[in-house]
C-alpha cells in the first residue's frame, strides 16, 4: 500500500524535525573512522528537499541535545532522524529514548530494537529463533581467545559488534586464515575497544530487504540485490567494506531479487519483527545463496536518500523517491493514530 491511500492520514501542519549529523565526505576515511555513519552532505540535502516536498516545515538539529533543549516546541511534530554519533553503543537509541520520554512522535524502529540491531551478536540470536539462517560465528573479547575461529570453516568474516555504516568492515575483514584473524583482531580490539564478530563467510548475493510498516502488518516488503556499477554479477565472494560503501563515493546498481525470498523465510522475517514489536522502518541484510536467504545484520539505520536501498526498491514497484518518504512519514503518524495519540 503507498502513496495516496497511506497521504490521506498526513496530518500537513505538523513539522518534520530532522536531526542529522554531517560530514562533507568521506574521502580520508579509514576502516575505523569514526565518522562513517555520518551524513555526507550530498545526502542530507537531498533527503532535506526530499521532506520538503511533501509541503512539510522541515527543522534541523545537529545533536540530540538540541532536540532536548527544544523539545516543548514539537509537541504536535514528528522527528526523523538519521543522527549516528560517534562512540557510543547506544547512540541510534538517543533520539527515540528522548521522543519516548517526551512523547513525542517519531519515524522508525523503537529504543529496543535500535538497542538490539546495534549489537550483531544478540541481533543473530534472535534472528536463528525465529527460524532465519545466520552464518556460523563466534564471539571473541580478547586477544586470547583469537584462537576459537579456528573452530570455523575458512574464509571468515571478522568485525566489531556494535558498529554500523561499515566502521571496522573493510576488504581485509575477509580472512582466509588464522594468521589473517589474529592480526586483523588484534589491531580492532585495541583500536576499537569492543568485542568481535567472527563469523564464516557467505559467498553469494547481496541482498537487502526493505520493510516498512508492520508488525502485524507490512506496506512494504521488497528486496533488493546492489553490486558495484559494471559489475552484474555481484559481489559473491568479495567483501562489501568502507572502501566500497563510503570512500569510493560509488552509486550502487541494483536488481529486484523479492522473488528469491521464499515464503519460509518471509515468515521468519515476519516473526522476527513481531518480537522486535516495532521496527516500523528496517533493513534486513544478508546473502542469498543455494541455500536461500542467510541473515547478516539487522539494519534499523536506514539510509533515506533517493539511492538508498529503499529508493531503488521503490522504483522497481513502479514507484518513485518521493513517495517512499511520503509512505515513511505516514506509516508513522498511522501508527500512532492506532494508539490513539492526538495533538495536544
Amino acid at each position: 500500500m503507498t502513496g495516496q491511500a497511506l497521504s490521506q492520514g498526513l496530518k500537513t501542519d505538523a513539522a518534520l524535525v530532522l536531526v542529522a549529523d554531517t560530514t562533507p565526505d568521506h574521502n580520508s576515511a579509514t576502516v575505523v573512522s569514526r565518522d562513517l555513519e555520518l551524513a555526507s552532505a550530498r545526502y542530507f540535502r537531498s533527503l532535506r528537499n526530499g521532506l520538503e516536498s511533501l509541503g512539510r516545515r522541515v527543522v534541523h538539529y545537529g545533536h540530540p541535545n538540541q532536540l532536548q533543549d527544544a523539545i516543548r516546541a514539537h509537541r504536535n511534530d514528528l522527528v526523523v532522524s538519521i543522527w549516528s554519533g560517534t562512540h557510543s553503543r547506544n547512540r541510534r537509541a538517543l533520539v527515540p529514548a528522548i521522543c519516548e520520554a517526551a512523547g513525542i512522535r517519531y519515524v522508525g524502529a523503537d529504543v529496543f530494537t535500535q538497542i538490539v540491531s546495534q549489537d550483531k551478536w544478540l541481533s543473530r540470536h534472535m534472528a536463528r529463533q525465529a527460524g532465519l539462517r545466520t552464518a556460523r560465528g563466534i564471539l571473541i573479547q580478547s586477544v586470547e581467545q583469537i584462537h576459537l575461529a579456528e573452530s570455523l570453516g575458512f574464509p571468515v568474516v571478522v568485525k566489531p559488534i556494535h558498529e554500523g555504516g561499515s566502521i571496522g568492515i573493510s576488504n581485509r575483514s575477509r580472512c582466509e586464515s588464522i594468521d589473517e584473524v589474529r592480526e586483523l583482531a588484534s589491531m580492532l580490539l585495541e583500536s576499537m575497544c569492543q568485542p568481535l564478530l567472527i563469523e564464516e563467510f557467505v559467498a553469494g548475493r547481496e541482498t537487502c530487504v526493505c520493510i516498512l510498516g508492520g508488525p502485524n502488518e507490512f506496506r512494504f516488503f521488497e528486496a533488493v540485490e546492489l553490486y558495484p556499477p559494471g559489475k552484474p554479477a555481484g559481489l559473491y565472494d568479495q567483501i562489501l567494506g568502507y572502501e566500497l560503501k563510503k570512500k569510493a563515493g560509488l552509486t550502487f546498481d541494483y536488481e529486484h531479487v523479492s522473488h528469491l525470498i521464499s515464503d519460509e523465510d518471509r515468515r521468519a522475517i515476519t516473526r522476527l519483527l513481531q518480537r522486535l514489536n516495532r521496527a516500523e522502518l528496517i533493513r534486513v541484510d544478508g546473502r542469498i545463496d543455494d541455500d536461500g536467504f542467510c541473515m547478516l545484520e539487522l539494519s534499523p539505520d536506514v539510509h533515506l536518500g533517493p539511492d538508498s536501498d529503499f529508493g531503488r526498491a521503490y522504483e522497481f514497484i513502479g514507484s518513485d523517491y518521493v513517495t517512499f518518504l511520503r509512505d515513511m512519514v505516514s506509516t508513522a503518524e498511522a501508527h500512532y493514530a492506532s494508539k490513539g495519540w492526538e495533538p495536544s
